[in-house]
């Protein structure tokens, strides 16, 4: 089995297990709540995972300092932060990562204060997702 295999489905697994977590708390809120602060951990954790990409967080200097070099750069530059990720799976576990956060918060109103205060700076630093379908479920949740 090569590498590439290998981190596919350890991603599989990680988005089975978020999904299954998020039907415990639409299914049954109540039973799960003793264990919604550990998926809640865990889902912050995940919904930034991105082992394929480097965000880089200077990217507003950057490109202030290519304006004044006389343009952005040029086209046939290589794309500095990406790997190859057109088998990027990755996407999938940041996607159930926000939709298992939605669940909680959907099925826990009374938990929006305290969820908004512990993990909206999270969802704002997610805005930078650069899968589109990610983007807008993080979009939604927020």
């Amino acid at each position: 089995m090569n590498r590439e295999h290998s981190i596919d489905i350890d991603n599989e697994i990680a988005e089975a297990c978020l999904s299954t977590f998020e039907s415990f708390v639409k299914k049954c809120p109540k039973e799960i709540t003793p264990y919604v602060e550990k998926i809640l951990e865990l889902s912050e954790n995940l919904i930034s995972y991105d082992p394929n990409y480097t965000y880089d967080e200077n990217e507003d200097a950057n490109m202030e300092g290519e304006a004044d070099e006389g343009g952005w750069g040029s086209e046939f530059e290589d794309d500095e932060g990406v790997q190859e990720d057109d088998d990027d799976t990755s996407w999938k576990v940041r996607r159930s990562a926000i939709k298992t956060i939605d669940s909680i918060i959907s099925a826990r109103p009374e938990l929006l204060r305290t969820l908004y205060q512990r993990y909206a700076k999270s969802l704002v630093n997610r805005f930078k997702e650069r899968d589109a379908n990610v983007k807008c479920d993080v979009l939604i949740t927020f």
